[in-house]
């Protein structure tokens, strides 16, 4: 009678009771959630394949991760502590496969409860290819000029060639590297550096590093040109005496530095008339006077022919 009695009064009234439990639960869980807090932080998405296989198409190297969990404890985790991956090593063969982005707790997010976490993407679609390796050349990307009046030389890089993998599809159509830019603007010697090769994509990867050595050569610009009509300078005559007659003019061939070659000014020809000391009619030998660096190749009048008088102040007037 006695037990009866007492389930008699579990269920007397039943209805009440059954919502007086929820609403506790409820509140119960409205307290919980209320001392939670969240947090929001990106970590490296990684892609873990077979080793003969990799992605053929672009896919994000960054998730989102959302936490939430007790106020107090959230802020202990690192960004480090999540680890954040895609496991498709079971696929063993080319082709497009979808599956979700999984997560893993480690250190300080291991001893955290309770702990929500979510990420975003949740799933990703992943094409895959066998993997290729190739050793290319690699070439230089020079831009700029030099100074005025220097060129480029040579370029030399080491090493010459870099092993590159990647997808099937896309090792197959490459055939050289080209290097970062390698500015020469204003550059008058030679100089060297250490520089990256250009990826068009992050779907190809240097096994032996993507870096490489570079000496560039920057020498002076020669050139031949032909100067006419050059001043023919009587030097170091008598004052006693006047030129009545002289050929003014000549013509130079040179090869130089093409800075000191820009003006004709720097070329003059000359002849020596300081041993003439009467009047009359003298064959004297002319001579180049060039800048330091450039050559004379050929010039013309090889000698020239003074008429020489007594001064006098009239032919002065």
């Amino acid at each position: 009678m006695r037990i009866k009695s007492i389930f008699e009064r579990i269920a007397h009234n039943w209805p009440v009771k059954i919502l007086a439990i929820a609403a506790a639960i409820l509140l119960s869980q409205f307290y919980r959630n209320s001392t939670l807090e969240e947090r929001y932080f990106s970590v490296p998405l990684k892609l873990m394949v077979d080793e003969n296989y990799t992605p053929s198409t672009p896919y994000p190297h960054v998730a989102r991760v959302s936490l939430r969990g007790p106020a107090d404890e959230i802020f202990l985790i690192l960004e480090d502590d999540i680890e954040v991956f895609i496991d498709l090593r079971e696929r063993q063969n080319e082709g497009l496969y979808r599956a979700p982005v999984q997560f893993r707790k480690t250190g300080t997010a291991s001893y955290v409860e309770p702990l929500e976490i979510r990420v975003e993407p949740a799933e990703l679609t992943v094409a895959l290819e066998r993997k290729l390796r190739r050793s290319l050349a690699v070439f230089p990307n020079v831009v700029g000029f030099p100074e005025k009046g220097y060129e480029l030389g040579q370029i030399f890089l080491n090493p010459e060639r870099l092993d590159v993998e990647g997808p099937r599809s896309r090792i197959s159509t490459l055939n050289t590297l080209i290097t970062e830019p390698i500015d020469i603007t204003g550059k008058t010697e030679d100089f060297f550096g250490r520089i990256a090769v250009e990826r068009e994509d992050d779907l190809l990867n240097f096994p032996g590093g993507d870096i490489v050595e570079f000496t560039v050569k920057i020498n002076e610009s020669i050139i031949l040109r032909t100067f006419e009509d050059i001043d023919i300078i009587s030097l170091d005559l008598n004052p006693l005496l006047e030129i009545v007659s002289q050929e003014t003019r000549g013509t130079v061939k040179v090869q130089g530095n093409l800075a000191l070659l820009e003006e004709p000014g720097n070329i003059r020809i000359t002849l020596d008339a300081g041993e003439i000391q009467q009047p009359g009619t003298y064959v004297i030998p002319t001579r180049v006077d060039v800048p330091l660096g450039v050559l004379v190749l050929e010039y013309e009048p090889r000698e020239v022919t003074l008429v020489v008088s007594k001064y006098t102040e009239e032919a002065e007037q």
